[in-house]
């Protein structure tokens, strides 16, 4: 909501530390020193349980553009590379194909060989992430968590049904997160909902 109305906020976590997010300009503030540690920001951020969000006014919003900067892709990438990714085997997310809209930012980001073969192959055409996975190239962890990083940063095109999906073996009941992995992901999911419509997609 906060992003479809480009309405600027902040985020308040571990006390005292706070950044700022400006959805129009898809840029996100913060002091200097928490910059310069940016990955360390977006650990904290993912470990949070009761983060503050507030809107700000355009004054506020006039009075951050002050302040350091850096795109918010390449934050909202390294919170999804933060999170932890549940993996279940019988979501049915894991069997609805979809595509890049766009090519990642990879000279800002945080990436390896595998993240680049699978952007080039989801550019060309749409897959699932089973599809990904199904030539033993890459693990179902890495592909789950490429798919996380993208929705993050609002770069999946499209979500639907990949024809005749298998059904997955074994049990049709997941195995619930323990406690302290449903709090890292706590304000990430919260993140996710602010900048992203998401539709019927959501992180895994």
């Amino acid at each position: 909501q906060l992003n479809s109305a480009g309405q600027p906020w902040k985020c308040v976590i571990a006390g005292d530390l706070q950044f700022f997010v400006d959805p129009r300009h898809k840029r996100l503030y913060a002091d200097g020193h928490l910059l310069q540690r940016s990955e360390l920001l977006a650990s904290q951020a993912v470990q949070q349980a009761n983060p503050r969000l507030q809107l700000l006014s355009a004054d506020e919003l006039a009075l951050l553009q002050q302040l350091p900067s850096l795109p918010l892709e390449t934050f909202c990438w390294q919170l999804a590379l933060q999170a932890e990714a549940l993996c279940p085997h019988e979501l049915p997310l894991l069997d609805r194909r979809f595509r890049l809209r766009r090519w990642p930012s990879f000279t800002q980001l945080r990436h390896n060989a595998s993240q680049i073969s699978m952007a080039g192959r989801l550019m060309r055409q749409s897959l699932s992430i089973r599809e990904l996975t199904a030539d033993g190239g890459v693990s179902l962890r890495d592909a789950v968590q490429f798919y996380n990083c993208a929705m993050a940063c609002s770069l999946i095109d499209s979500l639907c049904d990949a024809p005749h999906a298998a059904s997955p073996a074994g049990s049709s009941t997941a195995r619930p997160a323990p406690a302290a992995r449903q709090q890292q992901r706590s304000l990430f999911s919260r993140i996710l909902h602010s900048l992203s419509m998401l539709g019927e997609a959501r992180v895994i």
